[in-house]
């Protein structure tokens, strides 16, 4: 389930073909907002003005879609347990990506990081409906922030951690990531997976994450790796491979730790099968078992590269 963000004219390989301009509002945005009554967690629209197509309430996803809506609250509660066997985006990226974050997160100094930044800022840039945010920043940070262009992943993502118990803790913008109402330095660690490819300037992302990042904070990102296995007219950038995301994060002052990769050959298969298809099938497994094994195979044909980065100091 990737973010829907604003589409602009770009290059094919990531850098901008105009500068991107800040909100003359941002000490506005920077600001808390208060949360709507009708929404049980914290949810702001950060979007200028002109880029809203409707409030941020949760009426507003009510008023007319209020059986939609809830066919769809049902679809995301199944799609946990049956995701272990049925295969579509979403859940092959909880197989194969997925993996790789948590590895990550449990390897080197980064328990030690988190362990000093317990009262610290966590923020998921392009949180879809939280399923990462919940599963990976919520146990490591003391206040944790998701921002999210769609605004049904930001009510789903709302829904998700209040039903959790995490109102108080949690709080969802609905604004792009290339523009993102937090403050310069502001955040400990920033997780953008599979974002920065929806931008028309992905350079431009990457110089917001380093923004609100504070010094020696840190971050996963992550892209697909061209081509994909079905065209996706959402992924603006078909040139746009792993060392062109090295050389604008270097660029920004961001240094890589490490490098990952996941969702190899097999799973780019199932994925061009279940998205030639149009349905979810039971081949799961199978990307499961390609990730678990990928220390010891060497599966070809990465489909999405990871890089943790730090800011320096």
């Amino acid at each position: 389930m990737l973010p829907d963000h604003s589409i602009r004219p770009g290059s094919q390989d990531g850098t901008c073909a105009a500068t991107v301009v800040r909100s003359e509002n941002r000490e506005a945005l920077n600001s808390a907002v208060a949360p709507s009554r009708s929404v049980s967690a914290n949810i702001t629209n950060s979007l200028p003005a002109e880029k809203q197509s409707r409030p941020a309430t949760q009426n507003s996803v009510k008023d007319k879609n209020a059986d939609t809506t809830f066919g769809r609250e049902c679809l995301e509660m199944a799609k946990l347990p049956l995701g272990w066997v049925l295969a579509n985006g979403q859940t092959m990226r909880w197989a194969t990506e997925k993996a790789v974050i948590r590895q990550i997160l449990a390897s080197g100094d980064f328990p030690a990081f988190f362990e000093s930044m317990r009262n610290g800022t966590s923020a998921d840039i392009g949180c879809g409906g939280g399923r990462y945010l919940n599963d990976f920043l919520v146990a490591r940070s003391a206040s944790v922030i998701g921002i999210d262009h769609n605004l049904h992943h930001v009510h789903l993502a709302g829904r998700r951690a209040s039903r959790a118990g995490l109102s108080g803790k949690v709080t969802i913008h609905h604004a792009s990531a290339d523009e993102l109402p937090l403050q310069d330095g502001s955040v400990d660690f920033v997780l953008c997976t599979q974002v920065l490819e929806h931008l028309a300037c992905p350079a431009k992302g990457v110089e917001e994450i380093t923004r609100v990042l504070r010094s020696s904070g840190r971050g996963i990102l992550s892209i697909p790796i061209p081509p994909d296995p079905l065209p996706n007219p959402k992924h603006l950038h078909r040139d746009f491979l792993p060392g062109r995301l090295d050389d604008i994060v270097i660029a920004n002052g961001l240094d890589i730790l490490r490098r990952d990769y996941s969702m190899y050959a097999v799973s780019r298969a199932v994925a061009w099968l279940t998205g030639t298809l149009h349905i979810p099938l039971p081949l799961n497994p199978l990307c499961y078992f390609e990730q678990a094994t990928s220390r010891i195979v060497p599966w070809p044909l990465p489909h999405i590269y990871i890089c943790a980065v730090e800011k320096a100091k």
